[in-house]
């Protein structure tokens, strides 16, 4: 009997001869546990394009930084969104 058998009537016996991994279940969820899910194609264009958005958005804040620096800005000014 596998698990979620549901009896009716009647009598029966029952020999235990496998728990939990050592189960046809058990070997089902080891194979589901050993595929690899591969990124689809549109998953793999959002990753590349979300590390290209933080590239840009870094470079441009570090750029406007130095240029801050440059001009004179005090380090508290350069830090203060206002």
């Amino acid at each position: 009997m596998l698990q979620g058998t549901n009896v009716a009537a009647g009598k029966a016996r029952g020999v235990v001869v496998g728990t939990a991994l050592n189960t046809q279940i058990g070997k089902i969820r080891d194979q589901m546990a050993e595929t690899v899910e591969d990124k689809s194609p549109l998953k793999q264009k959002i990753d590349e394009f979300g590390q290209q958005l933080s590239k840009v958005c870094g470079d441009k804040c570090a750029l406007i930084g130095v240029c801050k620096c440059v001009m004179g800005v005090l380090y508290l000014e350069l830090m203060s969104v206002l």
